[in-house]
């Protein structure tokens, strides 16, 4: 499937590719308890205007990621909690185990279909489609809007686990085969590009986007998982680990060579996971999800490592032979992000 995966991320990297994200589990939770709950619940902030998309952490008590949703305040006493596809239960037990009564949890994954266009042409093939201003300055990242689209009325969010430019269109099921071709029909002449979840999984590597389950979960903080700035200082809320996080936060600044998540770019391997890491020919870590980079060549992954990340020479073991790799706390690609707020 090389081939085919190649080709798929260079469409979403040069023109235009749709992808299907109508698994991926989502939550509305409403009622005049919504925003304080949830507040309880997660390390950010979600007093924000109406719109505004939050990417945040579910910490336990010790400061471990229980979860890494993005919740989006679509009214001011109404919240879409979105998580990925096989955390839909664990979500649902978050969410109605962690709220008060006054805060319904309704589970709307199977009523509303999600196509994802990703792409630095996807702003000309959306424009297609709605009469809304799409620019970068009326509408920046991220943010979420209900406009028309084609012929559905849909949620539409300027968001893009893939490191581009692009949006998701959320609308209820029934209208999504009529949005597909419109979407298709408007992309024709943009490179459109189906595009599958291999390819999406590539694509999310090369940003150094982490994958709860695989790269993070209830043992591992946010500061070690380069997701510190998802921790709030100023929340005027209390959150749950709260005390733990902030003692992690300090200890995370003062050790420079403790436990850390990084990114792997190995140009002349193929990595799939689990592969031992050498720090200076001794075993400092471990591969957590990688596959093959279209964008950078080679193959490019996730890895838990100890011991400076400077000043070493880094290898990854595959089938017990070291072959050189290059270690960061940045992502290879765009470390910046400057490409998804274009």
């Amino acid at each position: 499937w090389f081939p085919a995966v190649r080709e798929e991320v260079r469409a979403t990297r040069e023109a235009v590719a749709l992808y299907d994200l109508t698994t991926y589990a989502k939550f509305l939770v409403a009622g005049p308890g919504a925003l304080a709950g949830l507040q309880r619940l997660v390390t950010s902030d979600l007093d924000v205007a109406v719109g505004r998309i939050v990417y945040t952490v579910m910490a336990n008590e010790r400061g471990g990621i229980e979860l890494d949703p993005t919740i989006t305040r679509l009214a001011d006493d109404r919240f879409l909690v979105l998580a990925p596809t096989l955390t839909q239960r664990r979500c649902e037990g978050l969410l109605r185990n962690g709220l008060p009564p006054d805060a319904v949890v309704t589970d709307v994954t199977s009523g509303w279909a999600t196509l994802h266009i990703a792409g630095p042409r996807s702003r000309e093939l959306l424009a297609r489609l709605t009469d809304e201003d799409i620019g970068a300055e009326a509408w920046p990242f991220p943010a979420a809007r209900e406009i028309e689209v084609g012929r559905s009325r849909a949620w539409a969010f300027r968001v893009s686990f893939t490191g581009e430019l692009g949006w998701e269109l959320a609308v209820p099921t029934e209208f999504v085969a009529d949005l597909y071709e419109h979407v298709v029909a408007a992309g024709a002449d943009l490179g459109l590009r189906h595009a599958g979840s291999f390819a999406f999984d590539a694509a999310r590597l090369e940003r150094g986007f982490r994958s709860w389950g695989h790269d993070i979960g209830p043992l591992d903080d946010p500061f070690t998982s380069g997701l510190g700035f998802t921790v709030s200082r100023r929340k005027a809320a209390d959150y749950v680990g709260r005390e733990a996080l902030e003692a992690l936060r300090a200890s995370s600044v003062a050790d420079t060579a403790g436990r850390r998540l990084v990114s792997v770019h190995a140009p002349d391997a193929v990595l799939w996971h689990g592969e031992s890491m050498l720090r200076d020919g001794e075993r400092a870590g471990f591969v957590t999800s990688a596959g093959i980079a279209p964008t950078l060549g080679g193959s490019v992954g996730l890895a838990w490592v100890r011991g400076a990340i400077d000043g070493a020479t880094w290898q990854v073991e595959i089938g017990g032979d070291p072959v050189p790799c290059r270690v960061s706390l940045d992502p290879f690609y765009d470390p910046t992000g400057d490409r998804l707020r274009s």
